[in-house]
């Protein structure tokens, strides 16, 4: 079973990607990670509520290792309960996407401006339950 970890923080990029992704669904944990320091981690839990809309936030400063490095990725999949193997992480930068391959993660490079539907595909091509 894959399951989809979704880079990318900014408050467009997750307000977005929260329309369509509603947590998942069918046993899929959806979870952002993102690489942030202590006061942006309040803001997307406190004032912009990420944890209402996302089964786990792996941020960066909680973590204690940034994207790209596979330390993130493994403390990521430590945090979630689930194999690298079957991890599906999204990201708009290309470097990230990198990091998470080379650590034994399904990567895919995703930007808003390609629309929904694009991240839809993405998960069907991953086989990610909907």
């Amino acid at each position: 079973m894959r399951h989809s970890v979704a880079g990318s923080a900014s408050s467009q990029a997750g307000r977005s990607w929260i329309s369509w992704l509603n947590c998942g669904g069918a046993g899929t944990v959806v979870a952002l990670a993102t690489n942030q320091q202590n006061y942006r981690a309040r803001v997307l839990r406190e004032l912009l509520a990420y944890d209402d809309h996302f089964d786990a936030l792996l941020i960066s400063c909680e973590l204690g290792f940034v994207k790209p490095t596979s330390g993130f990725f493994g403390a990521a999949c430590a945090r979630l309960g689930i194999d690298r193997a079957d991890a599906l992480f999204v990201d708009n930068a290309m470097p990230n996407v990198l990091g998470a391959r080379e650590a034994g993660l399904a990567a895919e490079h995703d930007h808003l401006s390609e629309g929904v539907g694009r991240l839809r595909a993405l998960w069907a091509q991953h086989s990610v339950p909907r």
